[in-house]
C-alpha cells in the first residue's frame, strides 16, 4: 500500500503504529543497498544515477573534459575551458586582457628573461644596474686617471690647464655640426681671461695660438682657414687656408709663406719745387732748346709736384708696413 500522508486511529492523542507502516517506512527510504528504484537509498548511492536525487538537472553536467568547469550560457548549464569561462587556469597558455591589480606583489619563476616582451625579475634588474654601475665606475676611473694633472675642476669651473694625450692620435676642440634641418652652425668662441670687473685701466689676458715646440731643422706653425661662398643650394663649400705661419715665415690667402722682406731701398732726399700757377697734367710733347724740355714751366712744375707726392706716399707706405711688421726697418750707420 502507498505511503501514508494522513495520521489515522488516535487513540487518547496516542498514535497507533501497524506493521504495514514500518513496511512502508521501509519500502520508501530503503535499507543498505536497497535496489528500490523508488526509495531514498537507491537514489542517494547506487552508481547508476547520474546526479543523485537531482535528475533534473542531470543532463546539463553531462559530457566535458578534465579541468573543464561548468558554466551557464543561454539558461544551460555546460562543460567550459577556463578559457571560454573567463576564468585564469592556474596551467596553459591564455591571454588576459583588461588592467588587474594584485594586493600582494606576484612572484615570477627563477629564471632571467629570454626575450623583449618577457616580464623581469627584480633581481635581474639589480644584476644589470650593477653591471652597468660597475662598467661607469671603471669609465669614470679610468678617464679620471686620464685627465689626472691635466685638468682640475670645481663644480663646473676648470680650474687648472686642459691637455692630451699625445701618442694616441691628432685631437680637435670644435662645434659639432648641426641637426636640425636647414640651420646654420653655431659658433664656438675661444676668449681670454678679462679684466677684474671695475679694475682701473687693466688689460685682459692675451689670446694666443702657438703650435708645438719642433727640433732641430723642423718647423711647426699656425693655419687659419676660411671657407668661401660656392654656388647656391645645399652643397658643402671646402675650406681655403687664408693664413699660415711656419717658423718665421708668414703668408697671405693660401700664398706660401716668405721670412719677412728686406727694408726698400733707402730713397733719396725729398724733392721741393714750386708749385705751378695752374696744376698742368696733360703733359704736351717735349720741345727742343737745345735739348728736350717741358713745353711750359706749369707742366714742369706739376711733374715735379707728381714726383715728391709720390715719394710722400711711399715712405708713409714703408712706415705702416713696418709698424705692421711686414716689412724689415731700415738701419742707418
Amino acid at each position: 500500500m502507498a505511503y501514508p500522508i494522513d495520521k489515522t486511529a488516535w487513540v487518547d492523542g496516542v498514535t497507533e503504529l501497524d506493521a504495514w507502516w514500518f513496511n512502508v517506512i521501509e519500502n520508501y527510504i530503503g535499507v543498505v543497498g536497497s535496489t528500490e528504484p523508488a526509495s531514498l537509498t537507491y537514489q542517494l548511492t547506487n552508481p547508476e544515477q547520474e546526479d543523485p536525487g537531482h535528475r533534473h538537472t542531470a543532463a546539463a553536467f553531462n559530457g566535458g573534459n578534465d579541468g573543464n568547469v561548468f558554466g551557464r550560457a543561454g539558461g544551460t548549464w555546460a562543460p567550459k575551458t577556463p578559457e571560454a569561462a573567463g576564468l585564469v587556469a592556474k596551467t596553459g597558455d591564455q591571454s588576459i586582457a583588461g588592467k588587474k591589480t594584485f594586493t600582494t606583489i606576484p612572484e615570477g619563476p627563477n629564471a632571467d628573461p629570454t626575450t623583449g616582451n618577457q616580464l623581469t625579475r627584480k633581481s635581474f634588474v639589480d644584476a644589470g644596474i650593477a653591471v652597468e654601475a660597475n662598467a661607469r665606475a671603471a669609465a669614470d676611473a679610468a678617464q679620471a686617471a686620464a685627465i689626472a694633472g691635466k685638468v682640475a675642476q670645481a663644480g663646473d669651473t676648470m680650474t687648472g690647464d686642459l691637455g692630451f694625450d699625445g701618442e694616441t692620435a691628432n685631437r680637435a676642440i670644435q662645434q659639432g655640426r648641426r641637426s636640425t634641418a636647414d640651420s646654420a652652425g653655431r659658433s664656438l668662441t675661444l676668449g681670454a681671461g678679462a679684466a677684474t670687473t671695475g679694475a682701473t685701466n687693466k688689460a685682459g689676458g692675451l689670446l694666443k695660438l702657438q703650435p708645438g715646440v719642433s727640433t732641430g731643422s723642423g718647423e711647426s706653425g699656425v693655419e687659419v682657414y676660411g671657407c668661401p661662398a660656392g654656388f647656391p643650394g645645399g652643397n658643402d663649400n671646402a675650406l681655403a687656408l687664408m693664413f699660415k705661419v711656419v717658423g718665421n715665415k708668414m703668408g697671405f690667402f693660401g700664398e706660401g709663406p716668405v721670412t719677412k722682406p728686406e727694408p726698400l731701398t733707402m730713397q733719396l732726399t725729398t724733392l721741393t719745387c714750386a708749385a705751378p700757377g695752374i696744376d698742368d697734367y696733360d703733359l704736351a710733347a717735349p720741345v727742343q732748346n737745345t735739348g728736350w724740355g717741358f713745353s711750359t714751366a706749369d707742366e714742369f712744375k706739376t711733374a715735379m709736384a707728381v714726383i715728391a707726392n709720390l715719394q710722400t706716399r711711399c715712405f708713409e707706405l714703408e712706415i705702416r708696413l713696418q709698424s705692421l711688421g711686414l716689412l724689415g726697418i731700415e738701419i742707418i750707420i
